[in-house]
């Protein structure tokens, strides 16, 4: 595959900054899990989308004035003692060629940088309240100018909106995600058996996505019986015993794209009527929330609505909901059994950045071509609740898929993997 074209992303930025601006994205940072052993590193996909530098200690700053700009960035340097024990590091040298920035700098000259934007400067984009770099926020919140007044704005609104329109090459990472967490969902299929543990099954997909050199997209959800009802139940310690309804929701990133796929199965040679009842109604809104996404001026609250009257109108036939669907929508009584959105933006981020409302508006986001997104309805029934009929309670149900918006409709990214 080709490589993401770094330079045309940072001008599309730049271009959205007002004149008299400076904007700092820092990398993510290394994590430990306890004294010196690391935590698998993973960039910050601001960072990342706009460099293509995957190392720790590094940012990016870009400064804008009236009729110019300039782009620096700051990695981390080679130190051989150091590349001994942790690996190779890109160096300033092959940082700059990677990501085309006009100049590079030591990490550490990042603060004495700051120091030096000019006083004309009045927006300064930057991610104040995030984690990664504790400390050093805190010094380049204190170095910038004080002297003058400076408006902090969160890069995220110019970044969400570029990242939500994805370009080809996008699309083809988060479609070779997905064809890995196909394959990794089909395997584990034959590995839900009577006295498996969901961990084993969660071991399963997780080796399926290894052999292709990817990680998870998120932590595994491996959900057998009552644990099928806890919408991020990560635990995976619960062993399958047969006729349970196993949720998976499980997927990979490729190139740091997300997949993400929920299937519910079942550990038998087919469903109790009770389950496929509920199995029915769900793939119905399932079913019928795509089609309405792939029609023409339709927003992504178009599309849970979609859902959610589709829900209703099962839940009502099966007496779980009493009433017409419209007073069942208006009173939120189906929130007791579907309680979460039906979409949310895929991309860089499982849970992708972009607001759903028009900018600087509170209408909801047309679905434009170049959009993905999820759609995942579900129903969920406690164990313990009483007032369930019995037969239905400790089921829960999702089926999730990835959705492309084209000029033509919509394209299910994940249709392979048999609903």
């Amino acid at each position: 595959m080709e490589k993401p074209d770094y330079i045309s992303r940072r001008l599309k930025f730049i271009d959205k900054l007002p004149a008299n601006s400076v904007c700092i994205i820092l990398s993510n940072e290394i994590l430990f899990k306890n004294g010196d052993t690391e935590i698998n590193f993973r960039q910050d996909s601001n960072f990342w989308y706009l460099t293509g530098i995957n190392e720790p200690d590094c940012a990016l700053l870009i400064t804008k004035n009236e009729d110019s700009f300039e782009t620096s960035v700051f990695v981390r340097q080679k130190i051989k003692a150091e590349e001994i024990w942790s690996g190779y590091r890109l160096g300033l040298e092959e940082a700059q060629k990677l990501a085309q920035t006009d100049k590079v700098y030591k990490f550490e000259d990042l603060t004495g940088q700051i120091e030096k934007i000019p006083r004309n400067i009045t927006k300064f984009y930057f991610k104040s309240s995030a984690t990664n770099y504790h400390l050093l926020r805190q010094n380049i919140l204190q170095s910038y100018p004080k002297r003058y007044t400076l408006e902090l704005v969160d890069p995220d609104i110019i970044l969400g909106e570029l990242r939500l329109i994805k370009e080809p090459i996008e699309v083809d990472y988060i479609k070779e995600a997905a064809k890995i967490s196909i394959e990794a969902h089909r395997q584990c299929q034959k590995f839900i058996q009577n006295g498996c543990f969901e961990y084993q099954v969660q071991a399963e997909l997780e080796y399926r996505f290894k052999l292709y050199n990817t990680n998870p997209a998120y932590p595994s959800i491996v959900a057998s019986g009552k644990n099928a009802t806890i919408l991020h139940y990560v635990e995976n310690n619960r062993q399958i015993q047969i006729g349970d309804l196993v949720l998976i929701d499980a997927a990979c990133e490729f190139q740091n794209y997300s997949s993400d796929i929920t299937r519910t199965y079942v550990a038998s040679e087919k469903y109790s009527d009770p389950q496929k009842e509920i199995y029915d109604i769900v793939l119905k809104a399932h079913n019928n929330a795509i089609d309405e996404a792939s029609k023409k001026s339709k927003t992504i609250r178009d599309v849970h609505n979609k859902a959610v009257e589709s829900l209703v109108e099962g839940l009502i036939k099966l007496n779980l909901l009493v009433g017409s669907v419209e007073s069942n929508i208006t009173e939120k009584k189906y929130l007791k059994f579907f309680m979460h959105g039906t979409s949310h933006w895929l991309g860089l981020d499982t849970h992708d950045v972009g607001l759903i409302t028009e900018p600087q508006s509170s209408d909801f986001r047309l679905l434009r071509p170049n959009m993905v997104l999820t759609i995942e309805p579900g129903l969920y029934f406690e164990k313990d609740n009483e007032s369930i009929p019995k037969q239905y309670r400790g089921i829960g149900i999702r089926l999730e898929d990835d959705i492309l918006i084209t000029p033509k409709g919509a394209e299910n990214l994940t249709i392979d993997l048999k609903i």
